[in-house]
């Protein structure tokens, strides 16, 4: 799912692609630390500090200005301004002990505002940054605190994040040093805190090796974007080939000397043009679009039930480290073993791989128009595999040309919107385009064809219901942030792509609970302030209760949740009714599972982390559990059916370079296929099933030493 990258420090970032949050800001408690009246709540020593004008001055002295309480792990936000024209010095101080008897200020730690090392923590390696700062005007800190982790966002821009945080509490003070470094001015001093992650009474192998590499900046298994240095690095989508599972068909229509790459009038219709270096008279890879090819064929042999299930991020590292983590063996190669999708024999199964890449991207849109404006700026689509390589598991000659960034054969990276309606209406389109072509023209989802033949539609997510790749299941929209109107055509209401209202799906069951938003720019001139993902009145119209179609099971306090959804899809399918699910926690996602199967998060990108109560827990169902759900609805409808199951939680860890959440997502998505795998068995077997497993898009996780994963405590 986004379009930015993101810093450690960032909280949460609304991306306007919807792909991810990142942090759990929602978690936290704010406040402001200064009420621009007067030093309530602060110690002054041995200096003099006075407000003026809603501003704390120091004024004179070398001394402290530091807060009555004590932070564990926090966001603090301020600005500060020297008066001084020139050799300006003071600082802020965090997680520090009041100053040793004879001492103005504390032995650590303290971000800097020396002129020429404003920011800069001395005795913190790799906490240093150089020219953010503003001379002569207000500069806004940032400041992240979390366990051992912390990070300094300067003006709006990343400056460092560091490990090794010694204190796990601590006073935050301002340093007087005017004698040296003359008067200070802050303002605007705000903190949000947080409960720390539940301590751990038995070993976890993956935050274990994750925090380890966070607090060494690198590791020596393995490391995300092309980097090896650096653990952390790009948290964005990439070029790298996909696979594709599929049970009880095959792919021997579209791959191999079937695919579209060997042939050049294919391509063309493909991408409106024949793509630089994208010819491939060896090419054994398909394309994305051919997973629409095999829903259709399907369809065509007679199946009538089709399960298109999308791991949302997940490339075939993604895979090959969570069945290296799960089964303790380690593959290099191929298939692979250690998941149930990649396990499966209960039926003929098939294994390949195809190309992402969009149409282009840099297309912008008119959401309230429904038209677009190609932008001067966009970049074609393309595959290039002497760069990127024949296979997903091949070392990429140029590995910069997988995330878009090559010198010599730039290519677009696809976001989740183009490339789940490849996945739906087998077309090229731009990104953020959801089911409309490439010149803005809406085109009809394979889910809609089938509707108007008769058959019932369905669509699970571990995400917001109306993200990306759950609103190309059904819905058409120039852009993919306009959440609300996706909604509307996913639920058979009126939107601003279809004032004359879609059918609706049969079943919508994901998150989104609990988001409010009073303004959304990106979701036009309708948007309704309130849930941002689904406007109340919306809500109410389709509710039973008030004369809608769906029976509505949404997270509520103290219910348990997976109970809940299986006694609601109960009542839907006896009654023969549509069923709405809404849950989530306060990021707009189910909760997130970690590798270990717990459900308590660490650091990733983020310094942040997701952090659960036990409400989030129980009052969510997982995302196996509405799988189960919305089979039970669909099986007793006396028709075929078409199932989207989105686990979209991978692609949010992978984001946020999050290895425990990644394996603990992509866990959790294959116990949903094994709810699939045992609802087909009980219900006449595979004769009329066809179940096509992948992803939309990777990103650059890289395993140097894969057998890291395979340990076991």
């Amino acid at each position: 799912m986004p379009r930015s990258t993101l810093f450690g420090l960032v909280l949460l970032v609304s991306f306007s692609a919807g792909d991810v949050a990142r942090g759990q800001q929602c978690a936290g408690v704010s406040r402001s630390l200064f009420n621009g009246k007067d030093l309530d709540g602060w110690q002054v020593s041995n200096c003099q500090a006075e407000v003026e004008d809603g501003l704390i001055v120091l004024k004179s002295g070398e001394g402290l200005v530091r807060t009555n309480d004590e932070f564990a792990d926090f966001v603090l936000e301020l600005e500060w301004r020297a008066r001084k024209a020139a050799d300006w010095d003071s600082g802020v101080f965090f997680r520090a002990a009041p100053p040793a008897p004879g001492r103005p200020w504390p032995a650590k730690y303290q971000v800097n505002l020396h002129q020429g090392k404003e920011g800069n923590v001395g005795g913190l390696p790799g906490a240093e940054s150089k020219g953010l700062v503003r001379d002569g005007q207000w500069n806004r800190f940032r400041l992240a605190v979390f366990g051992d982790q912390a990070a300094l966002e300067i003006n709006g821009k990343p400056a460092w994040r560091a490990g090794g945080i010694t204190p796990e509490s601590g006073f935050i003070g301002l340093q007087a040093e005017v004698t040296q470094g003359g008067q200070f001015e802050f303002r605007g001093i705000r903190i949000q805190t947080f409960a720390s992650s539940p301590k751990h009474a038995k070993p976890d192998l993956l935050r274990q090796l994750q925090a380890q590499a966070l607090l060494k900046g690198h590791a020596e298994w393995g490391h995300w974007g092309i980097d090896p240095k650096r653990y952390l690095g790009w948290m964005r989508h990439s070029n790298r080939l996909i696979p594709v599972y599929t049970f009880g068909i095959s792919l021997e229509g579209v791959a191999g000397e079937a695919s579209a790459y060997r042939d050049p009038q294919r391509l063309r219709r493909l991408y409106g043009r024949l793509p630089e270096r994208t010819l491939n008279p060896h090419a054994e890879y398909f394309d994305q679009t051919d997973v629409y090819a095999l829903q259709k064929q399907a369809v065509a042999a007679g199946k009538k039930r089709i399960i298109l299930m999308v791991f949302d991020g997940t490339d075939w590292q993604t895979t090959q480290a969570a069945a290296i983590y799960q089964s303790g063996k380690v593959y290099d190669s191929g298939r692979g073993s250690g998941l149930a999708f990649q396990d499966y024999r209960g039926v003929e199964t098939d294994f390949g791989f195809f190309v992402t890449n969009p149409h282009n991207g840099g297309t912008k849109a008119d959401v309230d128009a429904q038209t677009i404006i190609l932008s001067g700026s966009a970049v074609a689509g393309g595959y290039d595999s002497s760069r990127g390589g024949e296979t997903p598991w091949a070392s990429p000659t140029d590995p910069a040309y997988l995330l878009g960034q090559s010198l010599e054969n730039k290519q677009a990276v696809t976001d989740s919107a183009a490339s789940a309606t490849s996945l739906t209406a087998g077309i090229k389109t731009y990104n953020d385009a959801i089911n409309v072509d490439a010149d803005g023209k809406q085109v009809l989802p394979l889910a809609r064809e089938l509707q108007e033949a008769g058959w019932a539609v369905g669509v699970v997510t571990s995400v917001p219901i109306s993200h990306a790749t759950p609103a190309a299941a059904y819905a058409n929209n120039v852009w993919r942030d306009d959440y609300q109107d996706l909604s509307r055509d996913l639920l058979g209401l009126p939107s601003v792509a279809h004032r004359r209202a879609l059918p609706g799906v049969d079943v919508l069951l994901g998150a989104g609970w609990g988001q409010q938003a009073q303004q959304d720019r990106g979701q036009g001139q309708n948007f309704v302030p309130g849930n941002k993902y689904l406007a109340a009145d919306d809500l109410a119209k389709i509710d039973v209760k008030h004369g809608g179609e769906y029976v509505v099971a949404q997270r509520t306090p103290d219910v348990d949740g997976a109970t809940l959804i299986a006694e609601v899809a109960e009542r839907a399918a006896r009654e023969r009714k549509r069923l709405f699910g809404f849950f989530g926690v306060c990021n707009g996602h189910l909760p997130f599972r970690t590798a270990d199967g717990g459900y308590n998060p660490t650091s990733g990108a983020s310094i942040i982390p997701e952090i659960y109560s036990a409400a989030d827990r129980l009052e969510n169902p997982t995302l196996a559990d509405l799988t189960r759900a919305a089979l039970k609805v669909l099986g007793e409808r006396d028709a075929p059916f078409w199932l989207m199951v989105e686990a979209g939680d991978v692609d949010w860890a992978n984001h946020d370079d999050n290895l425990d959440n990644s394996i603990g997502a992509v866990l959790s998505g294959d116990e949903a296929f094994r709810a699939i795998t045992e609802w087909i068995e009980a219900h006449d077997g595979w004769q009329d099933t066809a179940v096509i497993v992948t992803a939309d898009h990777g990103h650059f996780l890289v395993l140097e030493d894969p057998r890291a994963l395979a340990q076991r405590p």
